[in-house]
């Protein structure tokens, strides 16, 4: 049986192939990363950039002002306490969680914390599993906003 001979139609084809398989591949990732996360952390960076010292101004005053802060996130439920310094319950008008999945902005939510009479604020938990990035906002009855950041990973349901 003889060889069969190469052309340069041959070579031409598998190198379309070749290529157009990798093109193909670059193209179907690129598309999934961009539709999945954005990559932006801050809309203007120049802007934020502006407001950097007063941010930490902020965290000063609030640090300052001796508050303690207890937060839970199980599988039913969210619970969100802020004290001051002398242990009582600091008098807030409204607690909301933001909620920011680190990959797909798709998923970011607002979550209203509820008063539970002579107790914590609390809200159920319908968080997806996966990655979460909080941001704590409590506004006391007097006007100060307190603010904390939270990293957390929400477990499958019944998972261990």
């Amino acid at each position: 049986m003889m060889p069969r001979e190469v052309t340069g139609r041959h070579v031409l084809l598998w190198m379309v192939l070749f290529f157009g398989v990798i093109v193909a591949v670059n193209l179907t990732l690129a598309f999934y990363a961009t539709d999945s996360w954005t990559g932006l952390v801050v809309k203007n960076s120049y802007v934020a950039s502006q407001h950097f010292n007063e941010d930490l101004d902020r965290a000063e005053a609030q640090k300052a002002l001796g508050w303690q802060h207890e937060f839970s996130l199980n599988g039913q439920q969210i619970i969100f306490t802020l004290k001051d310094r002398d242990g009582r319950l600091v008098p807030l008008d409204s607690v909301t969680i933001h909620a920011g999945h680190p990959a797909a902005e798709f998923q970011d939510r607002v979550i209203e914390l509820a008063k539970v009479v002579g107790g914590p604020y609390q809200a159920s938990n319908d968080l997806p599993p996966g990655e979460w990035n909080l941001e704590i906002r409590a506004l006391a009855k007097d006007g100060t906003e307190w603010k904390v950041r939270y990293r957390s990973t929400i477990q499958e349901k019944g998972a261990t």
